[in-house]
Order: C-alpha cells, then structure tokens, then sequence
C-alpha cells in the first residue's frame, strides 16, 4: 500500500505522530506506580504522572515524508537553525579541508526524538562518546561533559558531517545505524532524546535554501541541493539539438512574411528572381501567321481552279474541232 492510500484510508490524516513501544511500556509503568504511592500517600500520585509525561517526551515520534529529488540535502532533526558560519569541522567527522558551512541547529526537548539521514548514501564514520552524568541538560553547544555523536554521510564525491550533543544523563542518544550501512534520504538513523544540539557541516559552495531563525522539520525541510555530477547524469538528462522540418507553405510564408533575422528556421540568402521563359507564344505573331497560311491556300486554290477550266476549255476546242473535220 501506497503512503498516498495511507492516507486516504485513514480518518485522521493530520495525526502523524506517535510514541515508541517503549514509551507507551514506560509510561504505563509510571502511572501504576503513581496510582500505588497514591494509596499510601495521595500527593505521591503525581510523580508517577510526572513520570509518565516524562517518558511520553522522550518518545514522541513522527511520521514524514522526504521530498523527491536528486542530490538533495534535508535537515537531520527537527529544530530552530540557530546560526550559519564557515567554521572548520571538528577532527572526528574525517572531512578534509576548510571549505565547510555549519548549520547550528537547537533541538527542543518537546521535539521528535528521531535522527533522520541528511542525504542519500552510505555511512562512512559514526562516533560516540559518552557524556558525564552531572551534565543534565545541554542549555550550551559546547558544554563540557555532553554526550556526543560524530556521524559522515558519504556518495561518491559528495560528503556531509553532522555532529550531535545531548546531556550525558540517561541514554539520550542513541544511533540505530552502523557504519558501511547504505541509507536513504530521510531514513531512520538514530534517536536524539530530551533536546540538545545539532550541528551540520556542508560544502560551502552549496547554496542554503533556509535561514537563521526558521523551523526546520527533520527529513522534509530541503537545506540545499549538491549539483549533479557528471557521472550521475543519465541518457534522459542529454538533451540532443531538435531540428524541425519545414514544410513548402511554412518556408513560403516565412520568406514573404516573416522575418529571417527572428525566425528559428535558419534562412537561405536571398536572391534574384529570374524570370522564366514564357511557355506560351507570341498572340499577334500566331495571328499574322495563320493569315499568311490562308492567304496561300486561298491563292493555291485559284491557281489549281484556273488550270483546271484551262484544261476543260482546250478539251471543249479539240472535241469542237474535231466535229468539224467530222463534217468536211
């Protein structure tokens, strides 16, 4: 089932959030001790509810959706963005060379406890260090005796750093993943309990699409973008020339309408009509003609008229001439 069907199936789409296993067990437990101690003594009751928003706290999740997109970079967790700074990231993150962004970011303790992936790809480092239980809250980003947590993203040539701090009381933090492990953008790494401080360490030559003072939700809020490396282009990102063919009115058209110098056909030079022979002839040469033709037909026919009644009249001057002799 879809996530879109997900939500369509359900009655109430907007509530996203929920507790781990562990909280509703905790939570639960807390409340009959509570409901124990307020049989000896009723005050006694509401350390046990005490206790049991306590746990809820510490085991609020969320469900969330990561956006879709290549190369993407989203925040870790949830929180305000405290500041940005070019500071060089610490020994533990293993990132070469000074040219890094940190974004600060402060975690409240009301927040989801879920650590998300930053970015698509395979965790290279994590490190962890135990913080001092005397150290209850993280109220400050670089109080000594905080539980710490150094963890690097790594794909290819692009690399990001995230370093996390907590109070050094209680598991607090807690990481889900291990290294070599293959993640996606968004997924489930770890747990960041009760608040504290999130500090993330990008290329500088990314350009931030969030600011100081904004809210960030972890796994959805886009930080900035790497750009695409040339061998993560594939055959669809290629855009090869399109030609297009004219036909006979378009080229027409466009040679007695249009403009060349704007035209997106390229135009031939231009050139000088030559006229074409005409293909018919000359009127009053024909006429003139003809009448030549009649006038000798007509003068060929006296003649042959003539010299047959010459002919006739010699016949009729023999035959008379010969009835005369007949007579002598």
């Amino acid at each position: 089932m879809t996530q879109k069907d997900d939500l369509n199936n359900n009655q109430l789409p907007w509530l996203r959030s929920n507790f781990d296993l562990e909280g509703w067990v905790g939570a639960l437990a807390a409340w009959l001790i509570g409901l124990l101690l307020g049989i000896i003594f009723q005050p006694l009751f509401w350390l046990g509810a005490i206790a049991a928003i306590i746990i809820f706290m510490a085991t609020r999740k969320a469900v969330r959706t990561p956006p879709q997109g290549a190369n993407l970079i989203v925040a870790p967790c949830d929180g305000i963005l405290h500041s940005v700074s070019e500071t060089a990231p610490p020994s533990e993150l293993c990132l070469a060379g000074d040219d890094w962004t940190r974004l600060r970011i402060s975690v409240p303790p009301s927040a989801t406890n879920t650590l998300h992936a930053a970015m698509d790809g395979a965790i290279a480092t994590i490190i962890l260090n135990t913080g001092d239980p005397s150290t209850f809250s993280a109220i400050k980003p670089d109080t000594d005796g905080l539980s710490e947590c150094f963890v690097t993203l790594d794909s290819n040539d692009r690399t990001i750093g995230t370093r996390l701090a907590t109070g050094g009381l209680g598991p607090r933090l807690e990481l889900t993943s291990e290294v070599h492990d293959a993640v996606r953008l968004g997924r489930h790494i770890g747990k960041l309990r009760f608040g504290g401080w999130c500090d993330l360490y990008i290329p500088k030559n990314i350009g931030l699409k969030v600011w100081p003072g904004q809210t960030l939700t972890g796994s959805e809020t886009i930080i900035g973008q790497f750009e695409a490396a040339e061998h993560d282009m594939t055959q669809s990102d290629i855009v090869a020339p399109q030609t297009r063919s004219v036909s006979p009115d378009e080229s027409s058209g466009s040679q007695s309408g249009a403009d060349p110098a704007h035209s997106d056909v390229p135009q031939p030079p231009a050139e000088t009509p030559v006229p074409a022979p005409s293909s018919t002839p000359d009127t009053s040469e024909d006429n003139k003609d003809a009448a030549e033709k009649k006038t000798k037909q007509k003068k060929k026919k006296k003649t042959e008229t003539e010299d047959i009644a010459d002919i006739l009249a010699r016949i009729r001057e023999d035959v008379s001439s010969k009835g005369s002799l007949d007579e002598d």
